[in-house]
């Protein structure tokens, strides 16, 4: 056969198979009920988490609504507006804000540091705020809606023979009593979040001690959940025909039956959860068509009986990738003290901000630990996604979304480093100039993140340097000199390393010294002449040092600027 007829043959033979593939049936969808979590949003919505799909219904288990909510999803819930929060446990490692519609508002992923093993659970309060367990951290994060932090928890570690017995797995929080209930491999605990502080150490309360409960319930067996009042409530893991309440100072009060009936199978399921809201109680069990099952708290009466959906591709819904409406800001003192005033910052940008420590939580660090009242608390959210630049998160829309809602005093942009071969001079001044635009449009400034690159690749940070001021100056903008910052600091002492073990990331030293720069240029305020915060990363010796340099880098950006 001559060339050009096997040319031809294939040419006809693609499309062929193309419309052969095109005619295949879809994959099934495989949402796994036996191992579903569940959970009851305060939209009387209940959700279930399913790996990559959350299935949510009325409280009576009518109009179900299949969504695919994203990979190693844990739980899901929403507040009374309909903003609905879902915590992946792998890979992302974070939380992801959607509206009513499902569409994607913003992803939070500022509890992924690199000790950080799974965002556990995700609880709502009545305020409309959302919690979320840090498991590799051993506290809990309280943030607004708008995705601002609020309020950090910590929870004090208990030491075991056996480490695995201290790791917290299930959390529950009732902002009417103010108490957040934490379960490890053996202890239920209650304790005290009553303090007008951003950050602290909770106090317990009083603790429930049950090994066998507990590591059940960490398995994630069993359930507990908490009503408005406080009141707690726990079944076991073996379908047991009663839930044990107790009161709000851990006294135990009554064992309330359930009338399972004909529910109760001859081989039973383990109970995956309980929720309970309005004087009734949610069961979910490990099983195959059995969605829930609902019962008045007060007679144990059942009233639904809800089975899983049979035709998943009947409820599956596909929201458009750029539709949602930006959560506003929320107005609230909340973690900020009475004499000290605030600028809202939010970073845009990618695993240069978050791969081993959170940039912004440590500016915030920074800021908190200033006695200069004139100086203003910085208040920091973000969108970052691993792998993705400014081309990237114009494209995919959801920055602008968290842009256009406005509030923020700074824009803080980063790109993909230039070794990656991603990005070039073009590039970077296309796209950073159209999120200038709709930065400024929102009445925030833009500041341009300079990063440092890959260790091989040094050279390049001077590079990414001069786009970045040369981008200033055409824009009116401001820049943080990281990587210069970092060049600076080899010339003083060049056993300094600032790259994680990948060599591509910078590591908790050099998170700490981009930080400093980021503080110096955001407050204009010398880091070196406020409390040293060394954010765990650094000793004061070696902190005093870099931010040091760093106010040298910030007063050359000023000058390069102009």
């Amino acid at each position: 056969m001559k060339y050009f007829e096997l040319f031809f043959c294939i040419l006809t033979v693609i499309p062929m198979v193309a419309a052969i593939m095109a005619a295949e049936p879809a994959a099934p969808i495989k949402y796994d009920n036996l191992h579903a979590r569940m959970n009851i949003g305060q939209d009387d919505q209940l959700y279930f988490a399913s790996d990559t799909y959350i299935l949510h219904c009325n409280r009576d288990g009518t109009q179900p609504v299949l969504d695919i909510g994203g990979h190693a999803l844990q739980n899901a819930t929403a507040n009374a507006q309909g903003i609905i929060a879902a915590a992946h446990a792998h890979f992302s490692k974070d939380v992801t804000l959607f509206d009513a519609d499902f569409n994607t508002l913003s992803r939070y992923t500022r509890i992924g540091d690199y000790n950080f093993t799974s965002p556990a659970e995700i609880a709502v309060g009545l305020s409309g705020d959302f919690y979320v367990l840090d498991q590799g951290r051993d506290q809990v994060i309280r943030f607004h809606p708008d995705g601002i932090r609020c309020a950090v928890y910590q929870i004090p570690h208990e030491e075991y023979q056996d480490k695995r017995f201290g790791y917290l797995t299930r959390f529950r929080v009732c902002e009417q009593t103010k108490s957040l209930y934490v379960v490890d491999w053996q202890n239920l605990r209650c304790f005290s979040m009553d303090s007008p502080e951003f950050q602290f150490t909770l106090k317990m309360k009083w603790e429930i001690k049950s090994a066998g409960t507990c590591m059940n319930l960490s398995y994630g067996y069993g359930g507990f959940d908490l009503d408005e009042k406080g009141i707690l409530y726990t079944i076991g893991p073996l379908n047991e025909e009663f839930i044990t309440s107790y009161d709000a100072d851990g006294k135990l009060l009554k064992k309330i039956p359930l009338k399972m009936d004909d529910h109760k199978p001859i081989d039973p399921e383990r109970v995956l959860g309980l929720c309970v809201s309005k004087n009734e109680v949610f069961v979910k069990r490990q099983h195959k068509t059995e969605l829930f099952l609902r019962f008045n708290i007060d007679t144990g009466e059942i009233i639904t009986d809800a089975a899983v959906p049979t035709d998943f591709d009947a409820i599956l819904r596909n929201p458009t990738a750029d539709g949602g409406k930006p959560i506003a800001p929320v107005v609230s003192t909340m973690g900020i003290p009475a004499d000290r005033k605030s600028i809202r910052v939010l970073f845009v940008g990618n695993s240069q901000v978050n791969c081993v420590r959170d940039i912004p939580e440590m500016v915030e660090e920074i800021s908190r630990s200033s006695n200069n009242k004139k100086l203003p608390i910085i208040l920091t959210d973000e969108v970052v996604v691993g792998g993705t630049g400014l081309e990237g998160y114009w494209k995919n829309g959801l920055a602008q979304k968290k842009i256009a809602a406005g509030g923020w005093d700074y824009v803080v942009i980063n790109d993909i480093v230039y070794s990656f071969g991603i990005t070039s001079t073009a590039k970077f001044n296309e796209y950073a100039g159209k999120f200038d635009e709709i930065i400024k449009k929102s009445g925030g400034k833009t500041m341009i993140f300079s990063t440092g690159d890959v260790d091989k690749k040094r050279d390049q940070q001077v590079k990414m340097y001069q786009d970045a001021i040369s981008f200033a100056k055409n824009n009116k903008c401001r820049v943080a000199g990281a990587g210069m910052a970092w060049l600076k600091a080899w010339d003083k002492d060049p056993t300094l390393d600032f790259h994680f073990t990948d060599r591509a990331h910078p590591n908790a030293l050099g998170c700490y010294f981009n930080s400093c720069v980021i503080y110096a240029a955001l407050t204009d305020s010398n880091p070196a002449e406020q409390e040293i915060a060394t954010c765990n990363a650094t000793d004061k010796e070696q902190a005093a040092l870099l931010q040091k340099i760093a106010w040298e880098q910030y007063q050359e950006d000023r000058k390069n600027e102009k």
